[in-house]
């Protein structure tokens, strides 16, 4: 018998914990603060971080992403110059007109949370729907992430920043990500490592990639100090991802719970008093099967709203030619 997903959401709690989302939504507040083990973002997280048992992480790909700052720039080695805004952990910044953001290759990961409360089966993961707090980004490429591996995995071979790649200075190098969200050894030519100028991939980094993939379940914080606090590092350079837009491509989704939360704020857009309670999946078959019946209602519902919407111009808007309508996409297409 499959569960309902509320019950791999964590259920509803209230507690005295700090504030799950600091964010101000105007008229409507985050219902997906009910969760017992959702946070918005990694602020949030690291302000509870005591109240946590243990927290994990789950590698899951490359994402090219904004960076805090610029690891593009490595001076005169390969000169990307004054091209984009620069910040630290602590979000205090130096943007100028002009600038635009700090992009580079990053880490998209999911983090999960054991709490004093949870309970676990003998075979149970403690990386599982149940204990899903967030998936994030890096902002600070793989820096804080592979140092959360306690050195199992080896960056030597990387470039960490934009540096020059031959004795000639005609071409640039830094890493970047796969079309298969895997990171890569990337040339360009001429300084800065532009993408207009990109040259060629020169290395796979395949031992790097193997070995992040075995960081399935990396405990990285622990109140009884077994282990090394990586969380606090890792957090102060990691932003929450969305599904939404072109961060679809690289934030992970496992079994669907951000199409949940998504999903949720949705409603609460539409519904200021909408809340989350124990029945409101309760229709649902399961984490896979209640996602799929849920995405599934959503992109009907944005289909019929678009057809609705594509008659009315037909009848109103005749004087166009048919050429000219284009057929809405889905924003949860990828999920289905």
């Amino acid at each position: 018998m499959k569960a309902p997903l509320l019950a791999f959401l964590g259920g509803c709690i209230t507690s005295g914990l700090a504030e799950k989302d600091s964010k101000s939504y105007g008229g409507y507040t985050n219902p997906n603060v009910a969760y017992a083990h959702y946070w918005a973002d990694a602020p949030n997280v690291l302000q509870d971080l005591s109240s946590f048992e243990k927290l994990y992480v789950k590698y899951h790909g490359c994402a090219w992403s904004e960076q805090s700052y610029s690891t593009q720039s490595s001076g005169n080695n390969g000169y990307a110059g004054n091209s984009c805004g620069q910040s630290g952990g602590d979000n205090s910044n130096s943007w100028y007109v002009g600038m635009g953001k700090c992009m580079g290759s990053n880490v998209a990961y999911s983090l999960y949370g054991v709490l004093p409360d949870d309970t676990f089966g003998r075979k149970e993961s403690p990386c599982s729907s149940k204990t899903f707090i967030n998936s994030f980004f890096t902002t600070d490429g793989l820096t804080s992430f592979v140092k959360a591996s306690d050195g199992k995995v080896d960056t030597s071979a990387i470039y960490t920043q934009c540096e020059w790649y031959d004795n000639n200075k005609a071409y640039t190098a830094t890493t970047g990500c796969s079309a298969k969200g895997q990171f890569t050894t990337d040339t360009f030519l001429g300084s800065g490592c532009l993408g207009y100028n990109y040259n060629d991939t020169v290395n796979e980094l395949e031992e790097l990639n193997a070995n992040l993939t075995k960081m399935e379940c990396t405990l990285i914080y622990s109140s009884d100090e077994s282990v090394n606090n990586y969380a606090s590092k890792l957090l102060t350079y990691s932003e929450s991802c969305t599904i939404d837009g072109v961060n679809a491509l690289y934030c992970p989704n496992p079994n669907g719970i951000l199409t949940a939360y998504e999903y949720n704020f949705a409603m609460a857009q539409q519904n200021p008093n909408y809340t989350v309670t124990r029945t409101t999946f309760a229709t649902m078959e399961g984490t896979q099967g209640g996602v799929a019946k849920l995405t599934t209602s959503i992109v009907l519902f944005i289909t019929g709203a678009a057809l609705f919407a594509g008659s009315a111009w037909q009848r109103y808007g005749g004087r166009k030619t048919r050429e000219t309508y284009s057929e809405p996409q889905s924003a949860f297409g990828i999920l289905a």
